[in-house]
């Protein structure tokens, strides 16, 4: 199987606009985010690991003694977990996809670091694994905008405000500042905008698709979550934006620091979508 995972630097960060350029496909269907639960997959799969050495104990037992022994603890080898996992997660997200005629799947999430990517590189070898990382300013401006008065307190409640969103950003971004891998793609989102063109096309070879089936149009159509609110920064997102230690990590990717956090106002905020 080679499914393909997007992982994004948090939320705002433009995952779901490269989830829906993929679902463009006529044979590609990315699932959206599931609060994280390959965390506890890892830890299932974790916790087996640290069992090995009992349960290879008991297993040579009971081919010395069989019913005798002492087998309290014998388990399957722990490499039979990742084929499990595998099997969990093409049942879950693969034969859906397949029943709506679609035969490569994925998902799209914004709660996991390297250690998840990783991980389901361990479980399907030959997946496919995309970073997208964006500006932690230009984050926060699209998360601010989920804040509409009378109806909704937004994300930055959700997550525990600014400052919390900016660590989980840091934590993830961090965790992608790293040479690059095969069968891993980092992608700026600053970079899809500005040479749209050229990201279908490396995109198209990444995943190995036809570039002609993959609609540029997607890229054309700005979507702010379901209120459609114009991105904007607060006083108290422009002093979270100031943690140096955000742009320590920001700069790996090109970002040049919280200064530039000043500079996203008026015209420069309403561009920003996904």
């Amino acid at each position: 199987m080679r499914p393909i995972f997007i992982f994004g630097t948090g939320w705002r960060c433009g995952s779901t606009l490269i989830q829906r350029l993929l679902c463009s496909h006529p044979d590609v269907h990315i699932w959206g985010e599931n609060r994280g639960i390959c965390d506890h997959l890892q830890k299932i799969k974790h916790t087996l690991d640290g069992m090995r050495f009992l349960s290879r104990q008991a297993e040579h037992e009971f081919g010395v003694r069989h019913a005798g022994a002492w087998i309290a603890m014998l388990n399957p080898e722990p490499s039979e977990c990742l084929d499990a996992i595998a099997t969990f997660l093409d049942r879950y997200l693969g034969v859906p996809a397949r029943t709506t005629g679609k035969h490569c799947w994925g998902f799209k999430e914004v709660r996991h670091g390297w250690s998840t990517v990783a991980f389901l590189r361990a479980v399907f070898p030959l997946c496919r694994c995309i970073l997208v990382v964006r500006n932690p300013a230009s984050c926060l401006a699209s998360a601010r905008a989920t804040e509409v008065e009378g109806k909704t307190q937004g994300l930055l409640v959700e997550v525990g405000g600014p400052t919390a969103f900016l660590r989980h950003w840091r934590s993830v971004a961090s965790s992608f500042a790293r040479d690059r891998e095969p069968g891993v793609m980092l992608v700026r989102y600053e970079d899809i905008q500005e040479r749209s063109a050229t990201f279908i096309e490396e995109l198209a070879q990444f995943v190995d698709v036809s570039t002609c089936d993959l609609s540029p149009d997607v890229l054309k159509t700005v979507r702010r979550g379901w209120l459609e609110q114009t991105p904007r920064l607060a006083a108290v997102d422009r002093e979270a934006l100031q943690d140096p230690d955000v742009w320590a990590v920001a700069q790996w990717f090109g970002y040049v620091g919280p200064g530039q956090a000043d500079t996203l106002s008026g015209g420069s905020l309403a561009s920003l979508g996904d």
